[in-house]
């Protein structure tokens, strides 16, 4: 027992001794198997340190003519410096008569990359199966180093879409589609953000296995990266510090799935019949459909026709690609929510088809074409046949006033469908003037057509209407107020209408000059609609009229807020209204309401419910590495003191920029730090901003902090383990 107990004493020492040493002995042909400190595809910033670890080896003894070497390469990002070196060769070795040196390597290695760019570390031996030189054994790591977040700006950064496409793709089922191609970042190895919204996960990494990339972890520009596990269609964010956000949208396609493939449908504006030069009266739509069944929101549609006579124009409301405008001959539309996107077609002089396209990575990949617009009668038809009175009919006013409301008429052809860039005139009949259209009016006036009266006034004028087929003028009152009329009539007078200032409104319908062709009287009344969209102090405000389900442009409306301290950059104004919201910075309900003096409309009322905004903290935990690593904790409460309950996501931009992801009200997280510190803004929805200045790190601390990482293991080891028991043994001496 005694002689079993002294041998283990002795082994200890011995591998205490090599230990400290390092791996230094009789040579073997080696086995390595090194890690690296970070992962595989880790992405770290300039000036970082990769360690190189396991460099131990294994093996059976030299062949005759065998060095055994080991060495360590880093090819990319500038000149990379080892510590304390990046090759070692087998010294004392005869190789002509077998006998076997030694070779020292030490059990890891620390790589400090100066540059951006991506990195290739290489780990290289000589296996037990050499001299063969195919038999030399080696193991390759990346890693992506990226330019500081706060230097990206001087390098004048963008974000685009690759060249030859418009951020559209396919991504089919059980297939991993590579996404960073989709981009063009300037800087190439700018910081990059990705986010996932809908379905599937990113991963960076050329091969397999490659490391997971969670929304709002870090990466390169220039860094492979792909979505895998998507079940339906996703949109794929890029943002780089002080740009921009970039959305590329991958629609899911099933391609086992023929009935399912992905597709365009027309869901309303087919097989319609109208008068040459006139506005097709229901709008031409078509829905996106992924091959998940649902609905693909934000991607542009084209719509084209064959007519070169015809026009395209925009519904209200819809939002166009950038670039594109109305009445054209092509228009784009984004498409909403819903997977929808709708343009009204005004038709030229012949029969005309139009097809919806959309564009998917670079090529026309989903088009519908609807049936072929019929023209009907063209030289009758395309003549204006029918003016009826929209609004501003039965207002009062003082004299010399202008009245609140415009006056609004619609203009139709025999067929009912409604007449773009008809001639309306509007006359003053007993006085006071005729003023052109608004900016938010519907109409556009005609050139040379004002009658001054002897007054200074101008009595008439000549309006051509809007893609609603509307025009519409203001008019103020003569001096000595009064009931006042107004005329608006078409085809040299041959129909009109009459508005009534100051006294019973008009039926609206048309004139008794053509009875085959009055309108039906009004069965049912429309409504004032008031919407808030945005969040903070400043939001928007936007009043619709509708009308039997369909908007209506032109309604006069008067916005007002009853609460002191916010404010509406517009009051009154026509349907649809817009006004910017600034809502003081305390708690409270804030009533907005929407009337019109049009006697077909009911008004509308939203309160909005405002809460005191919380406060978002960081701090700083333990100490700065040597490279100005830093973990932080960000810490969310809301005005109560109370910490936030629930997921909030706080941004972190200045110095350095990234997100961290807090649940009730704490998350932590890890930054690097230029040598010069500085100051961060934290932002999260619903809380008021928050500041933190780090402090420069001193030449002290750098040094400090340098020394401890470069120690080494060397003169005792207190402990070694031995087929799992660890054994203590005294100090070891040559």
């Amino acid at each position: 027992m005694k002689k079993l107990t002294t041998r283990k004493i002795v082994l200890g020492l011995l591998v205490g001794l090599v230990l400290a040493l390092g791996v230094q002995g009789t040579a073997e042909a080696l086995t390595l198997n090194p890690s690296v400190s970070p992962s595989n595809y880790s992405t770290l910033t300039a000036g970082s340190i990769i360690t190189v670890s396991n460099l131990g080896g294994s093996g059976g003894l030299n062949n005759a003519g065998v060095l055994e070497t080991v060495e360590i390469t880093a090819t990319g990002g500038g000149t990379a410096t080892f510590d304390p070196a990046s090759s070692w060769t087998e010294v004392d070795a005869d190789t002509s008569n077998t006998s076997n040196g030694t070779i020292t390597i030490p059990s890891s290695v620390k790589i400090t990359i100066p540059d951006a760019g991506e990195v290739t570390v290489t780990v290289s031996w000589t296996s037990k199966d050499a001299p063969s030189t195919s038999a030399d054994a080696s193991k390759t790591f990346t890693f992506y180093v990226v330019i500081p977040p706060n230097n990206v700006g001087t390098d004048s950064p963008s974000t685009g879409f690759a060249s030859g496409t418009t951020g559209v793709h396919y991504a089919f089922k059980s297939v991993t589609e590579q996404i960073n191609t989709a981009f063009a970042f300037t800087p190439a190895h700018a910081p990059v953000f990705y986010s996932v919204q809908g379905s599937g996960s990113l991963h960076v990494g050329a091969n397999e296995p490659r490391l997971r990339l969670t929304n709002g972890k870090l990466t390169s520009g220039s860094a492979p990266v792909f979505l895998s596990g998507h079940t339906r269609t996703s949109k794929i964010t890029a943002f780089v510090a002080g740009i921009t956000p970039k959305t590329a949208t991958y629609i899911y396609n099933d391609p086992s799935n023929p009935a399912r493939f992905p597709r365009l449908e027309i869901t309303n504006g087919d097989d319609q019949t109208g008068a040459a030069g006139g506005r097709l009266e229901q709008y031409l739509e078509v829905k996106v459909i992924d091959s998940a069944n649902g609905s693909v929101s934000g991607v542009a549609v084209d719509f084209s026709s064959t007519g070169s006579d015809s026009r395209f124009i925009q519904v209200p409301g819809t939002e166009l690609k950038e670039g594109s405008t109305s009445l054209a001959e092509t228009i784009s539309v984004i498409t909403d929510s819903s997977g929808l996107a709708r343009t009204y077609f005004q038709l030229g002089n012949d029969a005309d088809t139009v097809t919806a396209t959309l564009i998917i990575d670079g090529a026309a990949n989903l088009s519908k074409r609807f049936k072929q617009f019929i023209i009907t009668s063209a030289t009758t038809d395309s003549k204006a046949r029918s003016i009826v009175i929209e609004s501003g009919d039965g207002q009062s006013a003082n004299k010399f006033d202008v009245i609140e409301d415009p006056l609004v008429v619609t203009v139709r052809n025999q067929l009912g469908q409604l007449m773009v860039g008809a001639q309306v005139q509007f006359l003053a009949r007993d006085g006071g003037e005729i003023n052109p259209p608004g900016s938010n009016d519907p109409g556009t006036e005609a050139t040379t057509t004002e009658i001054t009266g002897y007054d200074g006034t101008v009595s008439r004028r000549v309006i051509l209407t809007d893609s609603s087929g509307q025009a519409s003028v203001r008019y103020s009152l003569p001096g000595d107020g009064g009931r006042r009329t107004v005329s608006a009539s078409i085809n040299n007078g041959a129909k009109s209408q009459t508005f009534t200032i100051n006294g019973p409104p008009s039926s609206g319908g048309d004139d008794s000059r053509d009875r085959d062709n009055d309108d039906p009287p009004v069965t049912t009344r429309g409504s004032l609609s008031i919407s808030v969209s945005g969040t903070g102090n400043t939001r928007t405000v936007t009043v619709t009229a509708q009308r039997g389900g369909s908007p209506v442009p032109g309604i006069g409306v008067r916005l007002n807020i009853d609460n002191n301290g916010a404010t509406l950059s517009n009051n009154s104004g026509v349907t649809p209204l817009e006004s910017r919201l600034t809502l003081p910075g305390t708690a409270g309900n804030f009533l907005l309401t929407a009337t019109t003096t049009h006697p077909d409309y009911t008004g509308d009322t939203e309160t909005i419910t405002v809460t005191l905004p919380g406060t978002l903290s960081l701090e700083e935990l333990g100490a700065r590495a040597a490279n100005g690593g830093q973990s932080i904790r960000v810490t969310v409460r809301e005005a109560n003191d109370s910490l936030a309950s629930g997921t909030v996501i706080v941004t972190i931009s200045g110095v350095v920029s990234r997100t961290v992801t807090t649940t009730n009200g704490i998350g932590a997280g890890s930054i690097v730090l230029p040598a010069t510190g500085g100051t961060v803004t934290l932002r999260a929805t619903g809380y008021n901003d928050g500041t933190y200045t780090f402090s420069a790190t001193s030449q002290q601390q750098q040094q400090q902090q340098q020394q401890q990482q470069q120690q080494t293991v060397s003169g005792t080891a207190d402990s070694i383990e031995i087929d799992g028991d660890r054994q203590r043994s005294g100090t070891v001496n040559q």
